[in-house]
């Protein structure tokens, strides 16, 4: 049974509004960056790098240009005249395409996921490399699945925010400016920053198994045997 429009434009609010607060979660630090004695030893961050973590406030604030837009579409389209790029149906601005429903299937994914890793690691989560004072192997939880589970919940997150923004069902999609050319332009950067961020976790993985294995030998050799995969069980 197909829900009134009055009520489907509130469900699909509702559900872009969990979307960008388990994306804010997955992409926002628990815990201050460590000290500078506590990651020397293992390098800093590279230019780049730290130039990608610094888009992503102006990218979630950006983010929410569509769904303001969404909601004024839905609840106040005698205003929406200027804002819509093509003269699209009222009903194709609260239809929930499959696209859509996977990109906040995956946000809400990545917010359980990174959620689980900060209150497994507590304050020795962070987001810069480092050992930290006191510093534990933890095993636990998402830990014990796979080594490096916080990074799938990121690539989960930037998957899903690439499908509600820019796919069908997404405000500008349904709206018609996915066929301008400054908007294409906006999608593929937003993939390429995803793109450049998400190998970087990769690679990365590698530098903390040696930081990790570095600090704790034997225990760590026991932890890879247990758990032999970074992200995906059974396949790397």
């Amino acid at each position: 049974m197909e829900l009134p429009m009055s009520h489907s434009g509130l469900l699909k609010l509702v559900l872009l509004a969990l979307g960008h607060e388990a994306y804010h979660v997955a992409v926002t630090s628990p815990n201050p960056p460590p000290k500078d004695s506590e990651r020397a030893a293992y390098g800093t961050d590279a230019v780049a790098g730290k130039l990608v973590l610094n888009a992503i406030v102006p990218l979630e604030l950006g983010l929410l240009v569509p769904t303001i837009c969404q909601a004024v579409t839905t609840y106040a389209p005698q205003y929406t005249a200027r804002l819509l790029a093509s003269a699209a149906a009222p009903q194709h601005f609260t239809a929930f395409p499959n696209p859509f429903i996977a990109g906040v299937g995956l946000q809400l994914l990545a917010g359980l996921i990174r959620v689980s890793c900060y209150r497994a690691l507590g304050r020795l989560f962070t987001f810069e490399l480092s050992i930290r004072t006191e510093h534990k192997l933890v095993t636990r939880g998402p830990y014990s699945i796979v080594r490096h589970p916080s990074y799938v919940g990121t690539f989960c997150a930037q998957a899903g925010m690439l499908l509600c923004t820019f796919g069908p069902g997404g405000w500008l999609y349904e709206a018609g400016w996915m066929r301008n050319v400054g908007v294409q332009a906006a999608a593929v950067a937003c993939g390429a920053w995803a793109t450049y961020l998400l190998g970087g976790m990769v690679r990365r993985t590698a530098s903390e198994d040696q930081m990790l294995r570095k600090e704790f030998g034997k225990e760590w050799d026991e932890w890879a045997e247990r758990v032999p995969y970074r992200l995906i069980p059974g396949v790397y």
